[in-house]
């Protein structure tokens, strides 16, 4: 016989947390509409704490719910409310469309394979979380003061992945046994952090590099400086290839745009290079670097991740070319998998593709990759357009170095929802031209869109 009363004790209880529940995801979405900046500080404060201590989530039932999808959801309930009262541009348009690509695809999944599966693989993939998270921040304005916020933001998650991974280095070379995420089977011990934590490190390189170019025609501060250095530090001793391109594709960019100022400052980088190769060197010969040397050179010479990438990909556009004529056009649905055959380790594997257009051709077809290219295009094009119109702009110049890095880092790794926040800004400002101030000065920030 049923417990009745422990039952309807229950109830109340229920019904008290769900009204709670109610009420915080009332004011955490009231919060989020005022502020661009608290959504940034929420998802970079999951990532830090993703860092530290791994993957959050709980089961309800067979499905896992994340930080992350409480906060997308979020991010699409604010966006729609933002947009409906905004004239959007064609990059926000499109972006629309790629998102309603992604939905097709899950919709199907869920359908066809259920929404363990289905969910499963669109959380994996990254595709529901960056779109969401680009579509939050592209409708809102980035001001002067704005803009000190949201960089003030990315500095301190900066800070706290510098500590996290300073204070694993030091753990490491007390020769105390750590085994944290993102580390290779055999890869060197400086590999402590995940590509995607590096990869938010190298925006945060690009920003600062870029906020000490503006500094140069005067004096640029010495902490600014330092702290270049200690990221590039970070980003070449983490050892993640793909990665390292991706930060030369944005520093190349860099170097394009403002020329003028880096031409001044070669014979003090020359200098210095001259002087950090004589200490290296002189550690070298003491044996003091005979384990970052090592290090590095795994990271250089090892080719097995990249032989059995390709590999993958190969296989799974195979089976593209196989598909039929919707499949090819809107992708497949969400849970079908990305089984393929490994030749050099002879094998079948289920796992991320590690290349995220190969996962948007699967996923959502060629339209849904041709929208996202081309969200990225037009915001590329009309970040240069606002360059040539209003002069050197710092906030223009370092999205568009994080977007050439972001391009090439997707070769090799899936979508992940941090890097969409610079996307979703460059989307921001694709405003109409009528929308756009007349004059900004040259060094200004307050380049916007009115909301």
């Amino acid at each position: 016989m049923p417990d009745f009363p422990g039952s309807l004790l229950s109830l109340p209880v229920i019904a008290a947390g769900s009204a709670a529940a109610a009420v915080a995801l009332f004011m955490a979405a009231v919060v989020l509409h005022a502020r661009a900046e608290a959504g940034l500080a929420v998802l970079v404060g999951i990532l830090a704490l993703t860092a530290v201590f791994g993957p959050l989530g709980i089961f309800l039932g067979a499905v896992q719910v994340t930080p992350y999808d409480l906060l997308c959801i979020l991010f699409v309930f604010v966006a729609a409310i933002r947009w409906s009262r905004q004239s959007l541009s064609l990059a926000h348009i499109v972006w629309i469309g790629f998102g309603g690509s992604i939905f097709y695809s899950l919709i199907l999944g869920v359908g066809r394979f259920g929404m363990e599966s289905a969910g499963n693989e669109a959380r994996v993939s990254g595709l529901f979380y960056f779109w969401a998270s680009a579509a939050y921040f592209s409708s809102f304005d980035r001001t002067a003061d704005t803009e000190r916020r949201w960089v003030g933001v990315l500095a301190c998650g900066g800070a706290v992945l510098t500590v996290l991974v300073l204070f694993r280095w030091g753990l490491e070379l007390a020769g105390i046994e750590i085994a944290p995420r993102g580390r290779e089977i055999g890869a060197a011990p400086f590999r402590v952090v995940p590509s995607e934590e590096a990869m938010f490190l190298v925006a945060l390189l690009l920003i600062t590099v870029r906020r000490a170019l503006d500094h140069s025609a005067g004096r640029a501060p010495a902490w600014l400086w330092a702290a270049a250095a200690v990221l590039m530090l970070e980003v070449l001793l983490l050892q993640h290839r793909s990665v390292w391109l991706g930060a030369l594709a944005g520093l190349a960019v860099l170097i394009v745009l403002e020329w003028d100022r880096v031409r001044r400052l070669l014979p003090y980088v020359a200098g210095t290079g001259v002087l950090v190769g004589l200490l290296a060197a002189a550690m070298l010969t003491k044996g003091t670097l005979d384990g970052t040397v090592t290090a590095l050179s795994y990271s250089l010479q090892n080719e097995g991740t990249m032989e059995w990438r390709v590999e993958g990909w190969a296989d799974l556009l195979a089976q593209w070319q196989n598909a039929g004529g919707l499949e090819k056009l809107f992708g497949g649905p969400f849970g079908t998998g990305f089984r393929r055959y490994m030749a050099s380790l002879d094998v079948e594997v289920e796992r991320s593709p590690h290349n995220s257009y190969v996962t948007l051709l699967l996923r959502v077809g060629v339209l849904g990759l041709a929208l996202f290219a081309l969200a990225y295009v037009l915001g590329a094009i009309n970040l240069v357009r606002l360059r040539r119109r209003h002069g050197s702009n710092e906030r223009v110049d370092y999205l568009l170095c994080v977007l050439a890095a972001q391009c090439v880092y997707f070769v090799f790794y899936d979508l992940h929802i941090m890097q969409a926040v610079f996307l979703g800004a460059a989307i921001g400002l694709c405003a109409a031209p009528e929308e756009r101030p007349a004059q900004v000065p040259v060094g200004d920030t307050a380049v916007g869109r009115s909301a």
